[in-house]
């Protein structure tokens, strides 16, 4: 039987992190901060070699899953 892995990730951090709870607002992408640590999941889940991926639609989702 094989063994299942689910892996929950949130979105890495957006340019407005402490200025405003952004929730669904349309229009926020990832700060460089984020994109690096987008970036670094990406690398670690790629040696996880997961079969699917979903995402949020929201941009910053997004980007951090495209990674």
């Amino acid at each position: 039987m094989a063994e299942t892995v689910l892996h929950l990730v949130r979105h890495a951090v957006h340019d407005r992190v402490g200025e405003v709870l952004c929730g669904r607002m349309a229009g926020v992408r990832l700060a460089a901060e984020g994109q690096a640590q987008a970036a670094r999941l990406g690398e670690r889940l790629a040696r996880a070699a997961p079969d699917a991926l979903w995402s949020s639609p929201r941009e910053r989702a997004l980007e951090t899953a495209e990674c």
